[in-house]
């Protein structure tokens, strides 16, 4: 089996890092999960991305739902360049897609519950 090492190997990290998005917004954890991997075993390898950058690339590859969230997060890393790292980001992130999944599930299932009442009706 093919086992790459040095600048292979950091090669297929950085391609994996640059070419991951998230699937679906379902997905985000997964995603997130998936950016952090990279991230540590770049780190191990004693190459570090600056936080910026990696911050950068995770709220690029949002979903629009979420595009005043990130607008929120990218001012407030613009007055504070520490405000987040990727374990906070991560966090924030989670949650605000939970919020919004939740916001969102009230009206679909009401939706759903007036097409069935249309048919009774009918």
């Amino acid at each position: 089996m093919f086992n790459p090492t040095g600048f292979s190997s950091e090669f297929i990290l950085f391609n994996e890092f640059f070419n991951l998005k998230p699937e679906s917004p379902q997905e985000l954890k997964t995603y997130l999960n998936e950016a952090k991997r990279i991230v540590g075993e770049l780190q191990a390898r004693n190459i570090v991305l600056p936080t910026q950058m990696v911050l950068a690339w995770i709220l690029t590859n949002q979903d629009t739902a979420l595009k005043g969230f990130v607008s929120n997060v990218t001012q407030a890393l613009r007055r504070d360049p520490k405000a987040y790292d990727l374990e906070s980001l991560s966090s924030v992130l989670l949650d605000e897609s939970k919020r919004l999944n939740h916001k969102e599930t009230p009206s679909a299932l009401l939706a759903k519950d007036s097409k069935k009442v249309s048919k009774k009706n009918s």
